[in-house]
Formats: structure tokens, sequence, C-alpha cells
């Protein structure tokens, strides 16, 4: 991390952060206050950097014990089936699933609805999970990130343990300390709650937004001579993503 002055009337702080595609630059606070500052994906870095300031860790990382690897949200990442018309801000770091924020013009980043892809669930890769980054927060601050996949699983859902999880009143009983004490930081700096009326949230926001999702021209095929490996068949139009959606069909 490299800080940089910056003029103005109020005292701010700039962070550059080096990735693997190079650097970002994040303008943020000098204090991070418990829940008294708006949600923003530049005050989760800043929260990012607080956690691993004396460590070895890289800021990307200081929640990927609760499935959260931090990215740029500069573009989308380069899945067949990641959207086109997305903001790549995060992974679990597990099988390729990553979060977008979905570019809206009418929305800044941290108010732009929150889309997961899963590009091994092949019959649902992609749903919405949040209207924004807070309520996304509010997903996972039971049972860390890696676990929303769950919400695009047709076979877990609603009934099942790991479901009602994501809304239990208590923490995750299979967490570890690091976990707990990492959902503990976020819960604490931005006020997360589990969402209310989960399943019916979920039917809505793929209701109002799923269809704006921009797909590209490639789907997967499974070579069988490469032992089920997943090959990429060209020039066929992918499926719109809607048409798969498991809460669309419920």
């Amino acid at each position: 991390m490299t800080s940089l002055p910056v003029t103005g009337s109020k005292a701010a702080s700039a962070m550059t952060t080096k990735l693997d595609d190079g650097l970002v630059q994040f303008f943020v606070g000098d204090d991070v206050r418990e829940g008294s500052e708006p949600v923003t994906f530049e005050r989760l870095w800043a929260i990012a950097h607080q956690q691993t300031r004396s460590t070895a860790i890289p800021a990307q990382d200081a929640f990927l014990s609760i499935g959260l690897r931090l990215d740029t949200a500069q573009q989308p990442w380069q899945y067949y089936c990641t959207p086109k018309n997305v903001k790549t801000f995060a992974s679990t770091g597990q099988d390729g699933v990553h979060y977008s924020f979905l570019s809206l013009a009418s929305s800044a980043l941290s108010e732009s609805p929150v889309v997961m892809t899963v590009p091994m669930n092949f019959h649902n890769q992609n749903i919405v999970v949040a209207e924004n980054l807070y309520e996304f927060l509010c997903l996972g601050c039971r049972t860390g990130y890696s676990n929303l996949e769950v919400l695009a699983d047709e076979s877990l859902l609603e009934d099942s343990k790991a479901f009602t999880a994501l809304t239990d009143d208590c923490y995750g009983q299979s967490l570890s300390k690091l976990e707990l004490m990492r959902l503990q930081v976020l819960n604490d700096a931005f006020a997360l709650t589990p969402i209310a009326s989960l399943s019916n949230r979920m039917r809505n926001l793929q209701s109002a937004y799923l269809t704006q999702l921009q797909m590209g021209e490639v789907v997967p095929t499974v070579n069988r001579r490469s032992h089920g490996r997943i090959g990429i068949s060209q020039g066929k139009q992918h499926r719109p993503a809607y048409r798969s959606s498991v809460w669309l069909r419920r």
C-alpha cells in the first residue's frame, strides 16, 4: 500500500493497491468508523487494508477466509458465462465463482445490483443476489460468501440447512475462529443483518434485473475425449440467463 497526498477541504488518503493486472487507486476517509459511513466499495477496500496493515497478507485477501477475495471492479471476468455488462469486484476463491456489479447508467457502483456467476453450475450460472453492495454484504453476514452458491443450486433451495443458515440469528457453527473474526469485522463496520424473506427477495431481484444481463456468443460443451473437461463451442448464441433461473421457474 502506498499513501499519496490529497488536497481538499476534507482530510482523505489515497491508497494504491497492486493487483495482478496493475495498480488501482482508491480514495478513502482517514478513519473507518463502525456503522457511521456509507457502504461503498472504496470503504470495503479501506477496511481490508486496515485488517492486513501489519501482516504479509495482500489487502485483496483480507476476507478470503470467508469467501470474499476483492477485485478491482473495472471490467468483467473473462469467463464465457460472465455477463458482458458487469464489473467483477470479488470472488470466492473456489471454482471460479465471482461477484460483479451490473452496470446501470443510473446507479453508482456500490448502489448497483450484484450478480453471482457460478461457472460450474451449468443450468443456472448467473443469479442476481442483491440490489446493492450493502444487501450483498448482508447475505453473507452469518455464514460467509462461499455459501451463497446455494442460491444457484436448485437441489439446495429453501428447505435445506445451507439455505436457512443464511438468515439464521446465530453465526454458522462450523466457522473457525478466524472466520468468525472476519465476519464480525464486516458486521460491525457496516451494521449488517440477515435478509428477511430471502426467497421472495430472490424472485423479485430476478424479475427486476436478470433480463438486463448481456451474454456473449459462446457456450460450453463437454468434450468426452477429454474426460469431462469443459471445452468452448464457438459461434453459438448463449441462451439468455433469465431462462435458466431457478427462481423464475418457481
